[in-house]
Formats: C-alpha cells, sequence, structure tokens
C-alpha cells in the first residue's frame, strides 16, 4: 500500500475505533457464555482485541504482508479453543469488523484494504 494512502486508511482506522469498540462490545454481549467468561471486564477485553486487530491490521496493510493478521487470527484462534469460547465468535467478530471497514473507510481505500484482509483472514476462516 503506497505511504499516503496507509495515513488516510490508518487516521481512518484510528477514528473509528470507537465505534468499532462498541459495535463488538453488543456482539460479545450476545454470548451468554462470554458475559459470565469475561464478567465486568468485557468492555476493557474488547477495547484490548478491537485495538490489537486494528494495529496488526495496519501493520498487515503497511508492509503488504497478509501472513502477520493471518498468523495472530490463528494464535487468537486456538486460544479461544482452549478457553472453550463459542467456535463461531472469530468468524463472527471478523465478519462483522469487515463490514465496518467497508462501511467506514473511505470508499476509494475500500477494495486495497479488503483484498489484503480477505487474504489474511482466509486461511482462519477455512474449515478444516
Amino acid at each position: 500500500m503506497e505511504q499516503a494512502h496507509y495515513e488516510v486508511v490508518k487516521i481512518s482506522l484510528y477514528n473509528m475505533t470507537p465505534l468499532l469498540i462498541e459495535g463488538f462490545a453488543q456482539l460479545y454481549r450476545q454470548d451468554p457464555a462470554l458475559v459470565i467468561y469475561l464478567g465486568d471486564h468485557l468492555k476493557a477485553r474488547v477495547e484490548e482485541g478491537i485495538v490489537n486487530l486494528r494495529d496488526i491490521l495496519l501493520g498487515t496493510l503497511q508492509f503488504d504482508y497478509p501472513p502477520v493478521l493471518s498468523n495472530d487470527l490463528k494464535w487468537l484462534q486456538g486460544l479461544l479453543e482452549a478457553r472453550h469460547v463459542n467456535p463461531q465468535l472469530l468468524p463472527s467478530y471478523l465478519n462483522l469488523f469487515r463490514t465496518y471497514l467497508t462501511n467506514e473507510l473511505p470508499p476509494e481505500y475500500v477494495a486495497e484494504v479488503l483484498a489484503v484482509f480477505d487474504q489474511a483472514v482466509a486461511p482462519v476462516l477455512q474449515v478444516e
């Protein structure tokens, strides 16, 4: 990704972070087991997850290297499995994040960002 494009996307992602946190908190609250597991820390965990995903996506875009995000998501998938979290959470999480990217990024950058994002998440979403 060109540096000028990256800077616009970076600012856009930072600006949409509060919206992402609220949207994902709602998603997490739909899973009673997750609400019990995270308890009073739900919002903080959501914020931590969103900031992490945002920053790793930015690194992935900056270096045009989707495995950066893929590897992080595979690690997260393993962590969720080990903690017996609903296996549909990660696909729901990624689909919602993709929707926010589509709707909130400047239209001229959406295709470029989604191409890298989709390439990065494809290995994680594949059913084995």
